[in-house]
Parts: structure tokens; C-alpha cells; sequence
């Protein structure tokens, strides 16, 4: 069995990367996650603008305790680092380390707002000081509110300036070059295609937080920064990146590498499922340190050795080529109900009577009495929507097709949405 994984000319051990942010702008902790097993590191953003090397402090405002598991704003920017004293001093460090790991080193450049000069000199510089791959990052989510320049790029705007610094940049350096893209950014599609097909970018970032910040109730304040600078990374960004990266394919053959809410094995296979080569992680290794990395790693194995998969090859992509277009799923040519043609069938041996279902039954279909052991749905009353097949914690419950009597949903994988033409 083997991890390794390729993106853009650039081969990695394994797929996950110790993504762009605080943890990858100093040594000490980026040897704890290469000791990990990290594949590759992407150095934090170095800027030529100096408005993107400050940054608030307090920085990082944990929503634990607001019931936000694993989420934050925070009001993080670029390296503290001036380009020229990183290159000097750090970047050759942190490409000793990588090699000292077999990791491979991303480095990711901020350059002077519209100036592709400056994003060409800055890609240079880094490459001059041994980085395999320069990602440009023209998406930070509070960088417009922090300086004028960055402002000045207006990506939604005006896309074609990003294709010309990718283009600018991809003449002027050999090494592979990608870009991170905001989910906000519109259209995003339009924007990664131009991004490839103009400015022949190698691979994209998808995606970076969204901007946001959390009102605290009880004190009636902003949590953390009074300001809009403020954006939540965190769990709740995986299922905006999975749907960006099916948007961004459905337009162009672009590599990317995910990013958003991976936390486990399970968030990062969804990521390799859809196409992604490389993955990302940042703010679960804020919350659980290098663990994160052996347990993602590990999890991965031991799904591949259940599978039968003896490489990322053999799977990756294989959720992404399943989805197709909503019009063009099979559906009924007007919705029947009374009886509905499709309802919920329950398995007394594995209920526990939580009523769980009963309660969250808008239309109070299902009815159940633990004393007798009986449950079930009125097709008089039920819709067939298949909210209680999900919200079941023991698997008790599986969406049937009422004249055949065939599974239509069990909640594990896709719906048969076939069932209409039974």
C-alpha cells in the first residue's frame, strides 16, 4: 500500500499538507507536524505590504464554549516576516527540514495589491531560496480590510487581473505555481477557469475561510474582534468546499488541493473522493496539535486496507463522477401524497423507542409505543422526505417503496431516486 500522491509535477508521501496559517510559519512546530507524518508543509503567506504583516492580539477567539465545536474567529494575516529577511532566514530552514522528512515545501506569496511586478519579483525570491511549488494568495478574507492595496485587486470584480499575475508569474519562475481561492469570490467558477486556462495556474487552494464573526449574547458584545475582519474557519467549511470543488470542475481540469473543516480521516477522504490530490489541514491542528496528522494518516490506511485500495489512485475522484445536475435526476412529474408512494419502514429488533422520529415528524406520520414494541408510518400522512432515516441513532429505519416493498434509502450512500419508475 502506498500514499504517495502527485500534484502538478510535485510528488508527496502522502496527501496531507500542514496548510498555509500561523502553524506553518515557524520551525519548531512544523517539525512537529513532519514528525507526524506530514507530506508536505505550505509556508505561511510572506507579503511585500507591510499593512499584511500586522495583525490584531489577541488574534484567535475559540467559540467552544458557544457551542461551536472546533470553530473561531480569528484576525490572522501574513508572516511577521519581511519577505527579504525570510528568505534569508527561514525559508532555507524550513526546506532543510522538509527534506529531512521527505516532505515537500509550498511557499505562499502576497504581492503589492494590482502590482504584478511585485508578485513576480516576490515569486522569484522564494523560488531562488528553494521552494518546489509558490502558491499566490489573492484570497485572504479581512486582507481587503486591512490594506488598500490588497483592496485594490477586487478578484470579483475584475478576474482577468488574477489570470494575468498567474500568467506574469508562471513565465518568470520553473517550479509549479497555484493560487488560493475565497469561497465568496464570484463567479468562482469563471474565476479558477481563467485562472487555468489564461494564467495556466497548476493547481488551486479550495478553499479559504469566509469572512464572519460571532455575537456574544450574554455580554451583548462582538466575541473577540470588534471588527469585520473577523472569519470562522473550522468543521463547518467542509461541505462549502466540497460543493466549490464540483463547481471549479465542472469548468475546467485544474488540480486542487482541498481545504476546509478536515478533522479526521473520514473529512479528508471525502476531499480525495471528489479529486483532490492534496489536503489540507490548519485550524484542527490549532485545536489538537500533531495528532491531528497520525490520525488522519492512520485512518486513511486503514480505509484503504478495508477497500482492498493499494493507492490514492485507486479511489480518488470516484465520489465527484457520481453527482450529476439536479434537473437531471429521475423525479415524479408532480409530488403524490395520500397515500405518498414511498415511506419509512422501521426495524423493531434495533429501535430503542428514543421517539426521536416521532418528534421530529412535521406531520406526525409516525406513531410508537415501546410497551407493545410497535412503530410505524401513515403513507396517509407521511411526505417520504427521509429525515427520519438519518436522525435514527440505531439504523432502525429505511425509506421503502410501497408497492414493491424495495429499499429506496437506507441511509447509507445515494438514494435510489430509480424508485419513480417502479
Amino acid at each position: 500500500m502506498s500514499l504517495e500522491t502527485k500534484m502538478s509535477g510535485l510528488t508527496f508521501k502522502n496527501p496531507l499538507m500542514a496548510g498555509c496559517a500561523g502553524i506553518t510559519e515557524w520551525l519548531e512546530p512544523a517539525e512537529k507536524w513532519l514528525k507526524a507524518g506530514a507530506g508536505g508543509i505550505l509556508a505561511k503567506s510572506i507579503a511585500t505590504d507591510p499593512n499584511m504583516r500586522r495583525y490584531l492580539r489577541p488574534t484567535f477567539y475559540t467559540l467552544n464554549r458557544h457551542g461551536l465545536k472546533g470553530a473561531m474567529t480569528e484576525c490572522e494575516l501574513g508572516s511577521i516576516y519581511p519577505p527579504e529577511v525570510w528568505v534569508k532566514e527561514m525559508q532555507p530552514r524550513f526546506v532543510e527540514l522538509c527534506q529531512k522528512y521527505n516532505a515537500t515545501f509550498i511557499q505562499s506569496i502576497i504581492g503589492t495589491g494590482a502590482d504584478t511586478n511585485d508578485w513576480v519579483e516576490l515569486a522569484q525570491l522564494v523560488e531562488s531560496a528553494g521552494a518546489e511549488g509558490i502558491e499566490l494568495d489573492p484570497a485572504c478574507p479581512i486582507g481587503a480590510t486591512a490594506s488598500a492595496e490588497y483592496a485594490s485587486m477586487e478578484l470579483g470584480d475584475n478576474p482577468e487581473f488574477l489570470a494575468e499575475v498567474i500568467g506574469a508569474v508562471k513565465k518568470a519562475v520553473k517550479v509549479p505555481v497555484g493560487v488560493k481561492l475565497s469561497p465568496t469570490i464570484k463567479p468562482l467558477d469563471e474565476i479558477a477557469k481563467l485562472a487555468r486556462e489564461a494564467g495556466h495556474a497548476d493547481w488551486c487552494t479550495l478553499v479559504n475561510a469566509a469572512g464572519g464573526f460571532h455575537v456574544d449574547v450574554e455580554s451583548e458584545q462582538i466575541m473577540g474582534a470588534n471588527t469585520i475582519a473577523g472569519y470562522i474557519p473550522g468543521p463547518s467549511l467542509k461541505w462549502w468546499g466540497l460543493y466549490k470543488i464540483w463547481q471549479v470542475r465542472q469548468v475546467c481540469d485544474i488540480e486542487i488541493s482541498g481545504c476546509g473543516g478536515i478533522w479526521d480521516a473520514d473529512d479528508a477522504l471525502q476531499y480525495i473522493l471528489m479529486g483532490c490530490p492534496t489536503i489540507q489541514v490548519v485550524s484542527s491542528v490549532y485545536f489538537d496539535g500533531p495528532r491531528v496528522f497520525t490520525r488522519i494518516l492512520d485512518g486513511i490506511e486503514k480505509f484503504m486496507d478495508r477497500k482492498g485500495y493499494s493507492s490514492i489512485e485507486d479511489f480518488r475522484g470516484k465520489a465527484y463522477r457520481q453527482i450529476k445536475l439536479y434537473k437531471d435526476l429521475p423525479m415524479e412529474e408532480e409530488i403524490k401524497l395520500e397515500p405518498t408512494p414511498i415511506y419509512p419502514a422501521f426495524d423493531v429488533d434495533k429501535c430503542n423507542f428514543c421517539m426521536r422520529c416521532v418528534t421530529a415528524c412535521i406531520r406526525d406520520a409516525i406513531k410508537a409505543d415501546e410497551a407493545e414494541g410497535k412503530i410505524a408510518a401513515d403513507p396517509m400522512l407521511c411526505l417520504g422526505c427521509g429525515f427520519c432515516v438519518g436522525l435514527c441513532p440505531t439504523s432502525a429505519v429505511k425509506i421503502i417503496h410501497g408497492k414493491t416493498g424495495r429499499v429506496v434509502w437506507d441511509g447509507v450512500g445515494t438514494c435510489n431516486f430509480d424508485w419513480v419508475n417502479w
